[in-house]
């Protein structure tokens, strides 16, 4: 095998094995209370009612250099 393709294996072998061991405890299915908990959370903290998850991002602003053209 070539090394990328090693690296790549034993990354996905690593990644599943943590997924298979770990999600229970730390990504538990959620119940219709745990919903209805995230939610009202979610309104509380941060006025965004019926929203039950978000997906974290940054904003990069980038400037272009001098004498780009």
């Amino acid at each position: 095998m070539r090394g990328e393709t090693t690296i790549g294996y034993v990354v996905n072998e690593t990644t599943r094995a943590i997924w298979k061991y770990l999600k229970k405890e730390y990504m538990p299915l959620p119940s219709e209370n745990m919903w209805q908990e995230i939610g009202k959370r979610y309104e509380e903290l941060w006025n965004m009612p019926n929203c039950l998850g978000s997906i974290d991002g940054k904003h990069i602003r980038i400037q272009a250099p001098p004498n780009r053209f």
